[in-house]
């Protein structure tokens, strides 16, 4: 699962976390829920304004995300899953130095896979104008967030998945010009590769230019790139990404985003070396209404062509083992994909979420193997979905 990303401030500790929106979102409370979780909390208990301006402080949240899904793609299963474990941790020294951590357990196995998706120390100005950070955070790219306390739906889009990295390892500065403007610049390592981030080469750099409109929304434009490969830096990605969110009222959201890809790297075919250039480019709108305090409706298309069957350097997809066509020439095996997501959610109370979704995939190509009585055959679309429970703490 992979992201509005916006450095938002909690009020009392000082701390400006990057695992909360970084796109072009409001930094108020979402429509999916209408009590917001305190900021600062302790054992779940909110802070009384004496504990809040003490130093150290800390911080510590988190969530439990399970679900009962449907995968058409897996024989039409049905199954429970332990999704992810979410642990937020923050500490302050001071007004200006702190650090950051989130660990995510991922399901799927008896033994959860532990991952630190952010892990860095900050400096900020006593203003909170400025502020750097070194260490693991998440790229500021895109509309939709990585962690599903922050969606709007179960699942991440194909534009998400596909287009855009989620976390990068390296520097990162932000800076406040004023409450509608904000810029952020950084440099990091690979793509969604820690271990590439040691490497000497392979250095990415990318900013993100954010413009608010106070309760209206606001709009961000993004790049990030570099190459992606430590061992040959011939080998090149870079993203374009402009994001917006509208809100016409406070129990309503709209958001888009539009992204191109400019990939240049090596292929190897018929024993030939030679370089290929591609373009996937992609889109997405959503919206969410919350028609009461407990039901929201979430409903969102988005799409991504010219997807490269090729994933040597972390490409946009792969599919079939690369081959496709039939063609040994990966630049051949290429499709648009899209999908078209509903998603009715419901707040029970402060943190207790159930959000459902039906989702239904599609492929320019016959490229998704679907089991049947027959044994199975490749269609260019399936179905899934999911009941999915969230809890925050």
């Amino acid at each position: 699962m992979k992201r509005l990303r916006y450095l938002t401030l909690t009020a009392a500790s000082g701390f400006m976390l990057l695992s909360t929106p970084a796109g072009a979102q409001p930094v108020a409370e979402t429509p999916r829920m209408e009590e917001a979780l305190p900021d600062v909390t302790q054992g779940g208990r909110e802070l009384t304004p004496d504990e809040e301006a003490t130093y150290p402080s800390y911080e510590f949240n988190g969530w439990v995300d399970a679900a009962i899904v449907y995968d058409q793609l897996a024989g039409d299963q049905v199954g429970y899953l332990l999704s992810q474990v979410g642990l937020r941790m923050a500490h302050s020294i001071n007004e200006n130095f702190g650090g950051f951590v989130q660990l995510n357990a991922f399901g799927g196995n008896r033994s959860l896979d532990l991952v630190a998706r952010e892990a860095y120390g900050f400096y900020q100005t006593d203003e909170q104008g400025f502020k750097v950070l070194a260490g693991k955070y998440y790229a500021p790219i895109g509309f939709e967030l990585a962690d599903p306390p922050d969606l709007y739906q179960f699942s991440n889009s194909l534009v998400f998945n596909n287009l855009i990295p989620t976390e990068l390892v390296g520097v990162l500065a932000a800076m406040q010009f004023s409450e509608a403007v904000d810029l952020k610049l950084y440099t990091s390592g690979p793509w969604d590769d820690d271990a590439a981030a040691l490497a000497m080469g392979g250095k990415n750099f990318g900013g993100r230019l954010g413009i608010g409109f106070g309760d209206l929304g606001g709009i961000g434009f993004s790049a990030v790139g570099g190459p992606q490969d430590p061992a040959d830096e011939g080998i090149l990605r870079i993203a374009y990404d402009v994001d917006a969110a509208v809100t016409p009222a406070d129990n309503w959201i709209i958001g888009a985003e539009a992204n191109v890809n400019m990939i240049h790297q090596r292929y190897v075919v018929d024993g030939e070396d030679r370089k290929e250039f591609a373009m996937p480019w992609g889109f997405l709108v959503m919206t969410n209404y919350a028609f009461t305090d407990f039901f929201n409706l979430t409903l969102r298309y988005d799409m991504v062509a010219d997807a490269s069957a090729d994933d040597s350097i972390g490409g946009v997809l792969d599919l079939d083992g690369g081959v496709l066509d039939g063609s040994t020439d990966p630049a051949d095996d290429r499709v648009t994909l899209s999908s078209f997501t509903v998603g009715p959610n419901f707040h029970l109370t402060d943190g207790w979420d159930i959000f459902t979704e039906v989702r239904y995939d599609m492929a320019s190509e016959d490229v998704f193997f679907v089991p049947d009585s027959n044994g199975g055959s490749l269609k260019n679309g399936f179905v899934s979905g999911a009941v999915e429970l969230i809890y925050q703490f």
